[in-house]
């Protein structure tokens, strides 16, 4: 295999793409740290936050935030009820904490990993192993600076050889 061709194993690809980008290197060390489980780790913090987006709008649904915060006392009481709501994980907070164009690239990369969980499936008491998927979608693939746009290419490699 050249140094150019990419791994037929979706986690080696991943470690060879993060290998072949300082950039994404920079990105998945301020979510992971030095973990050698980085893959599992930034795929962890998209779900945690897209977890914690869906506890927002039950809590905000359940517990609807005060209006119209202007005066100091409704001010005060606006930052108590954004106290009280849903916590993001360290993980998904480093995650939140990149730009857009940032997250896009760790969503692309997260894509390699083959996430099966066990839990109660979604609108179900039933106990089961299921997939979970990063939400990407063709309209993420625009907007890329150089170094981005070297990743989106080595992951259509990766895809391409699988």
């Amino acid at each position: 295999m050249s140094v150019d061709e990419a791994p037929t194993n979706l986690y080696a690809a991943a470690d060879w793409l993060h290998d072949r980008h300082p950039f994404l290197d920079d990105l998945v060390r301020r979510i992971a740290g030095d973990r050698d489980d980085w893959l599992d780790e930034i795929v962890g913090a998209v779900f945690d936050t897209v977890d914690n987006g869906q506890a927002w709008q039950r809590y905000g649904k359940d517990h609807p935030a005060p209006a119209n915060p202007t005066t100091p006392d409704a001010e005060d009481g606006y930052y108590r009820w954004e106290d009280a709501g849903p916590k993001n994980t360290s993980r998904g907070a480093a995650y939140t904490d990149l730009s857009p164009g940032e997250e896009r690239t760790i969503r692309l990369v997260a894509t390699l990993a083959n996430i099966r969980q066990s839990g109660y499936q979604p609108g179900t008491h039933e106990l089961t192993s299921y997939q979970r998927f990063i939400p990407w979608s063709v309209h993420d693939t625009g907007g890329w600076d150089d170094r981005g746009h070297a990743i989106l290419e080595d992951w259509i490699k990766i895809v391409r050889g699988h």
